[in-house]
This record gives C-alpha cells, structure tokens and sequence, in this order.
C-alpha cells in the first residue's frame, strides 16, 4: 500500500564525553516526525539532545518518538546509548560491560506459542537472578521480546535462523570434513543471506540489540564471510557475531566479526572476552 510507511530506520547515538544524543530518522515517505517537542518533516530528519539520560540495563531510559503519514501514526520508542570494543574491552557508553548471559529457547508450557506474559515473566526471572543479557538461540525471537527488552532493561544478541551442524551426520556417522558443506555451498547461499536480512530489517530500530548473531554451529565458508558483510553494511552501528568465526582462514575475514564464541560444558559459568586476531574472542561456557 502506498499510503503507508514500509521502511522506518532509526538510529539513537550518545556520545559519552559530551552527553550528548543525537537521533537519525530515515524513512520511505516524507512524514512528520516529533520528537522531544520538536517537529520536522522530512524523509531522513536528525534530532540533537543535550544532557542525555542514556539507555542500559540497569536504567533503560527510553525516548517516545511520534511518526505521522497520511492516517498513518507510528508511536516508537528509542533509548540513547553507543557500543564498541576498545582495548579489547566491551565498551557501553564509554563503560565496560560484563554480559552475565543466557541462551534462550521460544518455549512455554501453556501451549505452542508462548504470550507476552511468558515473555514478561522470564525476563523477571532472569533480573531478579542478575541475569543482564539474552542471546536467542537460535532464531530471531518472538516479536515481543525486543520491545520488552528495550523497557525492562535486557541486552540483546538477536540470531539469525540458521542451524546446520547436523549435516556431519548425513551418511550416519560423524565426518568433520562435512563441516562446512553448507557453508560453502551456492545451493544455501541466498537462504543464509536472506534470513540475515529478514533478522536486520524487522528488529533494527531495537535499543536493546547490541550484537547481531549470524547462527549457529553452521561452518565456515564464502555463504557467512558474505553475511557478515551484508549485515555490516545493512547496520555499522551494531556489533556482529558468529560461533564459528574463529576458524576463518584469511587475514582478509578479521574485520568482519566482533565476537565468536566456543561452548564447552563445565560445571560453573563464566563469560571470557579475549584478542583472536585482531578481533575479540567471546567464550561462553555453560554449565551442565
């Protein structure tokens, strides 16, 4: 329908020394955009806000933005914050973070399809156990999730559908040298890039996503060193992640990847972020 908005990005930046926030709005249609009582009207508008509240998951302060087109009204709202790696330190305003995390399945036990009062109580739980992060494996999560996250303070790795580890097992016994057959192939090419995409355009304006996850367990070839570019160029703002990353085998790939990750079970929790060349190393180990 032409009478509606189809693609809206919004992008909420902070700048630690200066407090600074400032809010980049693009849009497919010229529409009229009001935010901390200013109004402009535009199809890329940028908002400046001094003395900052900034978003985190201990305060996640978050800012109401108003869109209108035609009838069209669009109520979001967006939290100032800014995330990077320095020194090989996870940096969240300018502060080291720690992200005391979990993998987390879309299950209930009230049926196929969980509510938001599923959502909102496993979001309690996980704070009142100083849990701050989710990554959601291994699937982009119910719709809900985010927004959820954004209010009660959670921070965010939003996976991408991809999953395919089991080829290993396609004769029915394990041959590791069938690893990367999936992500090395032109039959899967445009399926793991299109669901990178799908991930990236529905959840983008989220403050709460601070890492976008490219899948799991999947191998290592030109399908994901393509996705990982495709998801830095659709959002430079973002940290990106792939588990199996750190077998990449070109000096070329470093820059790709913030993070990957190796899971081992041991019987405690711990998260180590560490230099693997010349990108940090996220090891996560869960406890059995």
């Amino acid at each position: 329908n032409k009478n509606h908005i189809h693609d809206l990005t919004i992008t909420a930046s902070y700048d630690e020394n200066t407090y600074i926030g400032t809010l980049k709005i693009k849009c497919d249609k010229h529409a009229t955009i009001t935010f901390n009582n200013e109004t402009k009207k535009g199809d890329y508008i940028e908002f400046t806000i001094t003395n900052v509240i900034p978003w985190s998951a201990e305060n996640p302060y978050l800012y109401p933005i108003n869109i209108e087109y035609q009838n069209e009204k669009i109520i979001e709202e967006i939290g100032f914050r800014n995330i990077y790696v320095k020194d090989n330190l996870l940096l969240l305003n300018g502060q080291p973070i720690k992200l005391k995390g979990v993998n987390r399945h879309s299950s209930t036990k009230n049926g196929y399809v969980e509510s938001v009062e599923d959502l909102i109580n496993d979001i309690k739980i996980m704070k009142a156990h100083n849990i701050n992060a989710i990554r959601t494996s291994h699937y982009p999560p119910h719709k809900e999730l985010p927004y959820l996250c954004d209010k009660m303070g959670i921070y965010l790795m939003v996976e991408a559908d991809v999953e395919c580890h089991g080829v290993v097992h396609y004769d029915g016994s394990y041959k590791e040298k069938y690893y990367n057959l999936f992500a090395e192939s032109d039959m899967f090419y445009d399926a793991i890039l299109h669901r990178q995409e799908r991930m990236v355009y529905r959840d983008k304006n989220h403050t709460s996503i601070l890492i976008w996850s490219l899948g799991n367990e999947s191998g290592w070839g030109k399908c994901f060193i393509d996705a990982g570019k495709l998801v830095k160029k659709l959002d430079p703002t973002r940290l990106v992640h792939y588990e199996r990353s750190f077998i990449r085998n070109s000096s070329n790939e470093d820059n790709l990847f913030d993070f990957a990750n190796s899971d081992c079970a041991i019987s405690s929790f711990s998260v180590i972020l560490y230099k693997f060349n010349n990108t940090s190393l996220l090891a996560a180990y869960t406890p059995v």
